[in-house]
């Protein structure tokens, strides 16, 4: 396989995920820390997840109107998840909404080591809030 191809096909797909498709996220920041040494199987899996993508392109996602303008996050993190014991934070911003009526989503590793569950939380918190905050 061509480690060029496979550059492509993730910048592509973090482009995607930041824009329309905010559920292959998680899998693309996977296929992301593969940069430079990309097995064939990650190729398969970048392939499989742009599959995902053409084929649930012609369907829509309904966002109702917020019932008001109170913003509302969430933050949570997976202590130690990576191999280089590095945590990862995920979390939304939205509108309060009877419905999900998000429109930022985060997923990104972790920039340190915490040293114990609560302070991934702490550091997944603070992520999300620099979202709201911007």
């Amino acid at each position: 396989h061509d480690q060029r191809e496979f550059l492509s096909k993730c910048s592509m797909l973090m482009f995607v995920s930041q824009r329309t498709y905010p559920e292959i996220r998680p899998a693309t920041v996977k296929l992301s820390t593969k940069y430079n040494k990309a097995t064939e199987m990650d190729m398969q899996k970048a392939h499989r997840v742009a599959e995902y993508i053409y084929g649930s392109k012609d369907t829509h996602c309904l966002i109702l109107a917020p019932k008001s303008m109170k913003m509302v996050s969430s933050a949570d993190a997976a202590y130690a998840e990576h191999t280089d014991a590095k945590s990862h934070s995920g979390g939304t911003v939205g509108f309060e909404s009877e419905t999900a009526c998000h429109f930022a989503f985060v997923s990104s590793k972790q920039p340190v080591i915490a040293k114990s569950s609560g302070e991934a939380e702490l550091i997944a918190e603070n992520k999300v809030a620099d979202t709201v905050e911007w």
